[in-house]
């Protein structure tokens, strides 16, 4: 029986590595594809539960795959977590379609960039640093941009109703707090030994977006999101 059993997970292994390029990229554009239909608007509820259970499945997942990294080294295993990898992959997309249409919506193509820029990012990420995939720079950079554009359209629409300068910087601050609470559980929860140094690697990444965004929107290059037409016309006789 177990002979059985190992014989079919290396089939399923030598199946993933022949074609995890194309099992990768399509995950990531079923995500993409999916997403890119329903998202509809900043304040939609069912919009927001969506991209929070992204976010919160990504999260959960990045951890999952570096604590099964750090098993395998231990144990000197050779198995992939293949359905991990799919599932993150098929959020990464999905956030980003999400986030494609709501700051597309917002005014300018510029915001659109932004995620197309991300899907590039991603696609070659998928093809180039596939053996570093389940590691933890490439997830958190990706995950962290996801989560600070969510913030910077949620908050506004949800907590403080309005759009400004103070709510961008209150954004910004709630999505540090957020990744330093998820940073500290990372690290409780897998880093040891000399991977502990990855957390500097880490948060200097991360400061480096936060500042990078922050700059592009003081220049104007990113609308002021959750700025978004929902109807025009011309009237006459009111």
């Amino acid at each position: 029986m177990r002979e059985n059993v190992k014989a079919k997970a290396g089939v399923a292994v030598d199946f993933w590595r022949q074609y995890e390029h194309r099992l990768g990229l399509g995950s990531l554009a079923v995500g993409f594809t999916f997403d890119l239909f329903i998202a509809k608007s900043p304040d939609n509820i069912v919009d927001n539960i969506l991209l929070l259970s992204y976010l919160f499945l990504a999260g959960s997942i990045i951890i999952l795959l570096n604590i099964r990294t750090r098993r395998q080294m231990e144990q000197e295993m050779a198995s992939e977590p293949l359905i991990l990898l799919l599932i993150l992959q098929f959020c990464f997309g999905g956030l980003a379609s999400n986030m494609l249409v709501l700051y597309g919506k917002s005014g300018t193509f510029t915001g659109s960039a932004f995620f197309l820029a991300l899907l590039v990012g991603l696609i070659l990420g998928n093809e180039y640093l596939r053996s570093r995939y389940a590691q933890l720079r490439f997830n958190i950079v990706v995950y962290y941009f996801l989560l600070l554009t969510y913030c910077i359209i949620a908050a506004p629409t949800f907590i403080f109703h309005s759009i400004g300068v103070g709510p961008f910087l209150l954004s910004g601050a709630l999505s540090l707090m957020a990744i330093t609470g998820y940073l500290a559980l990372l690290f409780a929860v897998v880093l040891k030994g000399n991977k502990r140094a990855q957390i500097k690697d880490i948060g200097t990444y991360v400061l480096v977006i936060f500042v990078v965004f922050n700059a592009l929107y003081f220049l104007n290059i990113i609308p002021p999101v959750p700025l978004s037409l929902k109807d025009s016309g011309i009237y006459h006789s009111i």
